[in-house]
């Protein structure tokens, strides 16, 4: 989609970061087995689902990200795609990397906090018509709230249950962390 000249945004693939595709499609492909007897296994996500050429770029570009929990980034000239899996740190950060105060915002707005979600998603076992995803909740979170506080997340390029329930609960989990800490880097 990024290089299509006809639908997408025409760029070139020297301006995309190939080995970021290339990872991401690796997370993308690993088997993840299902709670089924007898186990069986489904890749952590895939991408399935028609681009709507009238929507806009940006709108179908977030469309597609949501099937893998994943975020494009421009750096140094070129796209770069990072998916929903676990990346082990490859930096130490200590106080001489700083460059000024660290910032700790321990609470997000009322507005912003949710401890459930659900959605639809749109897959064969729907006859690929739009059904709902189990809900994904947080106890806990709903405890501590006193009540229950939905958010939606539509996954109409995600074609299973279970696999929307996966990137539901990434999505509930980065809503619960409570704390965003800045650190303003040097360069290096």
């Amino acid at each position: 989609y990024l290089t299509d000249t006809d639908y997408g945004l025409g760029v070139p693939v020297s301006r995309i970061d190939t080995t970021s595709f290339t990872a991401a499609a690796n997370t993308c492909e690993e088997q993840v087995a299902l709670d089924t007897d007898p186990v069986t296994y489904e890749n952590r996500y895939t991408c399935n689902g028609v681009v709507d050429t009238a929507a806009t770029v940006a709108n179908n570009l977030e469309m597609l990200l949501s099937s893998c929990v994943g975020s494009l980034s421009y750096v140094d000239g070129k796209y770069k795609l990072n998916v929903g899996g676990y990346v082990a740190p490859t930096t130490t950060i200590t106080e001489a990397d700083l460059r000024g105060a660290v910032s700790l915002i321990t609470k997000p707005s009322c507005r912003e906090i949710f401890n459930s979600v659900k959605g639809i998603f749109i897959g064969e076992l729907s006859n690929w018509q739009p059904s709902d995803y189990p809900e994904i909740s947080n106890s806990a979170a709903i405890t501590a709230a006193g009540e229950t506080i939905r958010s939606e997340l539509p996954l109409p390029f995600t074609a299973t249950p279970s696999m929307a329930q996966r990137i539901a609960k990434i999505y509930l989990n980065r809503n619960l962390q409570d704390y965003t800490l800045t650190l303003p880097l040097k360069l290096t």
